[in-house]
């Protein structure tokens, strides 16, 4: 074929000529593509949603700690992080059947076919803000759509409970310790008044006057105090030992296990301790350091964030706690100089009189112990009753009939015909550059080397019948 610059009309002759073989390449393509869209079509996916709403129960205490140490925006985030942390998702596979309930945890991570169930779970679930609100939407992915609306919903729920279990752990494990120490205080209350009774059938107790047995109980109020107070700073420094060992009091106990004695939590005088407050910012952080330490290591700059708030924390729960320890310092002095002034001035009284006053004295103590547990112990029945609830399903999951992952067959054949039709014309001016045939006058002159002088036209049908005439 010539070799000769080509315009739009020889382009379009081209097309003409070869548009069999462009409209046979479109085709055959988008066959092609029709066919694999639906060869390699993936496994139907569905999704499911539930949203909950997150509100952070607090005090006036608390919320004067939030305004210097907190952010409620980060604690959203948190949120969406503990919604996917391996508890909550354990809880969750549980709930929807996918690990017997009885299972226990340490069965469940030690056997690589549950622990594989759990860790799929968690892959497949979404946790997200909505917007600059407290909503956070909980997002499932299952291969049914039934599944799918199970799985969210078990989310949510495991969710709710985990919360709940959190944000109430302190006034449970609170009553488990004071029916241990009701228990315990009132054997010594029975003890105590068998032990009078026994004293006064077996001894001749002389009268005391009324004057000295006025004294004598007011000595016994003192030696009572004096020993609650020993007894509060020895919680005290146990308190502030094991923050220095642990980072929060009592963090170690976990559900179902004897609670520690914690001052904190049973002895504090006010229900809006700083000091109380102080232990539960912490707990929260430390669970917050936990769920993160699930993805990062600990020197991802979130972690380390978390670990200076924490600090911030400790430090300021030793201070409260110092200073609570030396006022009761000084209480306890003051009242062991009261208490020797007493024993020094009575020192005469008989005896016996003055045992039968420090049985007397110890029925006292124990009965006012156990007087002040049973106060504790309705207080904690009241807070157990009015359970703290922050997290609330705003919208449950629904079943979608529709999967994610449908493919698109008809984009996929328009682009495999697009595609089919470009091929083709590069297929036809391929073919047309090959061709050697004498198509057009500057091919005759080129092959020929002269220069055309007329072309005859084409005869028509009357001509070709007048030439063949005879």
């Amino acid at each position: 074929m010539a070799q000769y610059e080509l315009n739009l009309r020889d382009y379009w002759q081209i097309v003409r000529k070869q548009r069999r073989t462009i409209a046979l390449t479109t085709v055959l393509v988008a066959l092609a593509s029709f066919g694999l869209s639906q060869l390699l079509k993936p496994a139907p996916q569905y999704e499911a949603t539930a949203s909950v709403k997150y509100d952070r129960s607090s005090n006036f205490t608390g919320l004067f700690m939030e305004v210097m140490t907190y952010s409620y925006a980060d604690d959203i985030t948190s949120q969406t992080e503990v919604i996917k942390s391996y508890p909550v998702i354990e809880a969750a596979a549980r709930l929807a059947g996918l690990v017997a309930p009885e299972t226990p945890t340490e069965q469940i991570r030690r056997e690589p076919e549950l622990l594989a169930t759990v860790l799929n779970l968690q892959r497949r679930v979404k946790a997200e803000r909505e917007g600059n609100t407290n909503i956070i939407r909980v997002t499932v992915t299952a291969g049914r759509p039934e599944a799918a609306e199970q799985l969210a919903n078990s989310v949510v729920e495991a969710y709710q409970q985990e919360n709940i279990y959190q944000r109430n752990r302190q006034v449970d494990e609170a009553q488990k310790f004071i029916e241990q120490q009701m228990s315990m205080v009132e054997t010594q209350l029975r003890a105590a008044e068998a032990k009078v009774e026994e004293f006064k059938r077996t001894n001749d107790v002389v009268d005391l006057s009324e004057e000295v047995k006025v004294q004598l109980t007011e000595m016994a109020r003192v030696e009572s105090e004096h020993a609650k107070t020993l007894r509060t700073l020895e919680e005290l420094t146990d308190q502030i030992d094991q923050l220095r060992r642990q980072g929060s009091l009592s963090l170690s106990s976990q559900a179902g296990s004897p609670a520690p004695a914690d001052p904190a939590r049973i002895f504090t005088e006010e229900a809006a301790a700083q000091i109380f407050m102080l232990n539960s910012r912490l707990m929260d952080l430390l669970q917050e350091r936990d769920t993160l330490l699930i993805s990062y290591h600990p020197g991802h700059p979130q972690v380390k964030d978390l670990d200076q708030k924490i600090q911030v924390i400790r430090e300021e729960m030793l201070r409260e706690l110092s200073a609570k320890r030396g006022t009761f310092q000084r209480r306890e002095a003051q009242l062991g100089e009261r208490l020797a002034d007493f024993k020094k001035q009575y020192f005469s009284v008989p005896e016996k009189a003055l045992q039968l006053a420090r049985i007397e004295r110890d029925v006292k103590i124990n009965n006012d112990i156990y007087l002040l547990l049973k106060t504790k112990y309705q207080e904690a029945l009241i807070k157990g009753a009015e359970k703290i609830i922050e997290v609330t399903q705003l919208q449950p999951a629904f079943a979608s009939a529709v999967p994610i992952n449908v493919p698109n067959v008809l984009l996929n054949v328009l682009v495999g015909a697009l595609i089919g039709c470009l091929l083709g014309l590069l297929i036809g001016f391929i073919q047309e550059s090959f061709d050697t045939s004498l198509g057009t006058i500057e091919d005759v002159e080129s092959f020929l080397g002269l220069p055309v002088l007329g072309v005859l036209p084409p005869a028509g049908a009357d001509v070709m019948k007048y030439a063949s005439s005879p």
